[in-house]
This record gives structure tokens, C-alpha cells and sequence, in this order.
């Protein structure tokens, strides 16, 4: 056992987030989150429908190919969006987990603490005192 390891998601959650008569069901540690919502993009805005996406991101992979072909390279930069840990999913836009994280940016690299309890989930940013 290494002491100075920093203290799990799941006894943090219990000992800062747990209501009296609250049980925790699961917690965990989590930076980048996206959605995978019907209607939407994966940063929440209105999304094109599927099909549309799909043709969009066969032209980019086009793209990338006649680029290595041509000049011995594709887009292979760094600036693509950090890969996701996890996805919040749902029906629609006006589903309950949509609802529940809207005040939490998508696409970010931010550690966040999610934890599941009987009564209710709850996703808690670290603060630095400014």
C-alpha cells in the first residue's frame, strides 16, 4: 500500500458527497466527456442527421488520402479534440442526462468526479482557490 497515492473516486465521493441515508452506487474519475445524443453534435450543439455526417466524414477521410498520395503526408496535426473517457448519452436534446450535465462544457480536459448515489448523480469539478 502506498500512502501517498491520492485517495480513490469512490472514498472521496463518500466522505465529500454523500448525504446522511445516501448510499453510493459507483464513482469515478473522468476528464473528457462528449455526447452521443440523437440530434446533436458531440459538443451538444443541433447536429446534422446521421447520414449527412457520415458522407461529411468520408470526404475528410478522401481528403487526408489524397493528401498522402499528393504530398507525402495527411492531417495528422495536433489539433484534434482530446479523445473522450466517457459519453453522455440519451434519446434527445431534452433527455435527462443532457439536462443533467448542460452546465459542464463537453470536449474540455478538466478532472471531474462522477459519482452515482441512491438518490442522485452528482458530477464535482475541482476548484483552485484564486
Amino acid at each position: 500500500m502506498i500512502f501517498s497515492a491520492p485517495l480513490g473516486a469512490g472514498h472521496v465521493a463518500r466522505q465529500r458527497l454523500c448525504r446522511a441515508g445516501e448510499s453510493l452506487v459507483w464513482a469515478m474519475y473522468r476528464q473528457t466527456f462528449y455526447y452521443a445524443v440523437d440530434g446533436l453534435d458531440q459538443l451538444g450543439a443541433p447536429g446534422r442527421s446521421s447520414f449527412t455526417r457520415g458522407l461529411s466524414a468520408m470526404g475528410r477521410g478522401v481528403g487526408d488520402l489524397a493528401l498522402t498520395f499528393v504530398g507525402g503526408g495527411g492531417d495528422s496535426g495536433d489539433d484534434n479534440a482530446p479523445a473522450a473517457d466517457h459519453l453522455v448519452f440519451g434519446p434527445s436534446g431534452e433527455s435527462l442526462a443532457v439536462r443533467a450535465v448542460s452546465r459542464f462544457g463537453p470536449g474540455g480536459h478538466l478532472n471531474r468526479l462522477w459519482a452515482l448515489t441512491s438518490e442522485r448523480l452528482v458530477v464535482a469539478e475541482r476548484v483552485a482557490a484564486a
